[in-house]
């Protein structure tokens, strides 16, 4: 069986396998820091800061149960979006 080329989705992220198992001139200790940095540039450009590991899996948990109707990712049963409702977890900081 030949290994595929194709990077492979795990949850959210793509993982670039051919990366993480290339020679020494990639480490892997290298690959997870470049990984680690862009997510954090991207959580601070969409919510200001960097996530812990708890909103990240809030978030994760609440987009598995998501629902789309009409082009619009809903959560809940009240007409609420994921997008409000992401917002509305970070807002109150109770998780922090």
């Amino acid at each position: 069986m030949t290994p595929s080329t194709e990077p492979t989705t795990v949850g959210p992220q793509t993982l670039d396998l051919d990366a993480l198992s290339a020679p020494s001139e990639t480490p892997l200790m290298d690959v997870l820091h470049e990984h680690l940095t862009e997510r954090a540039a991207k959580e601070t450009a969409r919510y200001g800061r960097t996530l812990n590991d708890y909103e990240r899996g809030w978030i994760e948990g609440l987009t598995a149960y998501a629902w789309w109707k009409d082009g619009t990712e809903y959560v809940g049963t009240c007409g609420t979006t994921k997008t409000q409702a992401i917002q509305r977890f970070i807002g109150e900081g109770h998780h922090a």
